[in-house]
């Protein structure tokens, strides 16, 4: 049975009433590793780049985006200690390396969050920081990108509980509660890196 013709302007009517929502993406990487400007786009060229952009400004409104979840992640210090090419990697490309291996998690994640923030608003006409459901109502309805902060690992909160109220006030809606290791928090259900994974790859 063959699927009935969909009209481009069918598409375009579907993500004006039901816009699309990327739940997982990275706009804080580029800006804040790599002091990147998020309204304009730094192309791969079809290849794995760690530099590329994608989840700039041009990218989301070419794809339909309304709503993206800027999952705003802090590596684990065991990354760097198990895999010595991550943290070759990160002394060659990242300006101030420092800023992701030494120093507080959670004060590393502010920066992050606050550089999305400064981000946001260079361009209030496109996009916009929502902090409620209504806020997400309020930039969609004005034709701006929506962006909603969250959290990938607990690890940043260093046992500290208390820190949720403080990310939920600066309108932290979601945290992932454990990433690739163990945390104060919680343990993943099926760690990736598994054992010994880390061990082999790193001896290449």
């Amino acid at each position: 049975m063959s699927l009935p013709a969909v009209s481009p302007e069918l598409i375009r009517r579907l993500h004006r009433e039901a816009p699309l929502t990327d739940v997982h993406a990275h706009p804080s990487f580029p800006a804040f590793l790599y002091r990147r400007n998020l309204s304009r786009h730094y192309g791969s060229r079809g290849a794995f780049n760690p530099l590329a952009s994608r989840t700039a400004l041009p990218m989301l409104s070419r794809g339909g985006v309304g709503v993206v979840w800027s999952a705003l992640h802090v590596p684990e210090c065991e990354l760097f200690r198990d895999c010595w090419w991550l943290k070759l990697a990160t002394a060659l490309l990242v300006r101030r390396p420092g800023r992701l291996t030494t120093g507080s998690p959670f004060a590393r994640l502010l920066e992050m969050l606050e550089t999305v923030e400064r981000q946001a608003a260079r361009w209030p006409a496109r996009v916009g920081v929502a902090r409620s459901v209504a806020d997400i109502e309020r930039l969609r309805a004005a034709g701006r990108i929506a962006v909603v902060h969250t959290v990938e690992g607990a690890h940043v909160l260093e046992g500290r509980l208390e820190r949720l109220d403080a990310l939920a006030e600066r309108g932290v809606a979601m945290i992932t509660l454990a990433h690739f290791y163990d945390n104060d928090i919680a343990t993943p259900v099926d760690a990736v890196p598994r054992p010994g994974t880390l061990t082999w790859a790193s001896s290449w």
